[in-house]
């Protein structure tokens, strides 16, 4: 996303808690750290994310306790930078199998697991298709349709910047056939 002028976290993998003080340290503090896994799904839940880490002391006593909490789960810790703003954005691409390139796109943080506001389609292959899925009148693009009121026009124009991306006929298709 970065690569098309998409404003996305600045963000570091690291295996441990020098490698994350280092990441926070070339991020700029505060940042966030978050256990991840590939059998862990909720992060949140599992308390695998702390927020608004303000020093060096602090990364490493979130790094231990995700590490103690997690146990043989964790695979990692992704280092970002904390972020404030009204309503966090979710936007990923994946291959499936059956289906091809697909998009999902929601309500970001806690909200993409707590109220499940995120929709999947296959990716859309022009702007008129990406138009139409944001359009359509199921309920996970109305919320996401809903939350206008709640963004200003900067944010506006960004997620009318990444829906226009993500329409196939722009580089996205392209690049990630």
């Amino acid at each position: 996303l970065k690569q098309y002028s998409i404003p996305v976290v600045q963000e570091f993998l690291a295996t441990d808690a020098d490698e994350a003080v280092q990441a926070a340290r070339c991020i700029g503090f505060p940042v966030v750290v978050k256990g991840i896994g590939t059998r862990v799904l909720h992060k949140t839940e599992l308390g695998l994310v702390r927020l608004n880490l303000g020093d060096e002391p602090a990364v490493r006593q979130a790094v231990a306790d995700i590490q103690q909490t997690a146990g043989v789960e964790l695979d990692g810790l992704l280092v970002q930078s904390q972020v404030a703003g009204q309503r966090e954005f979710m936007v990923g691409l994946f291959r499936d199998p059956q289906f091809g390139p697909v998009v999902v796109v929601g309500l970001g943080g806690i909200f993409v697991e707590g109220l499940r506001a995120a929709a999947f389609r296959a990716l859309p292959r022009s702007a008129a298709d990406a138009r139409e899925m944001i359009e359509s009148d199921d309920e996970e693009m109305a919320e996401l349709r809903g939350m206008d009121r709640h963004l200003n026009k900067v944010q506006q124009d960004i997620r009318k910047k990444v829906f226009e991306h993500l329409a196939g006929s722009l580089p996205f298709r392209a690049a990630r056939p």
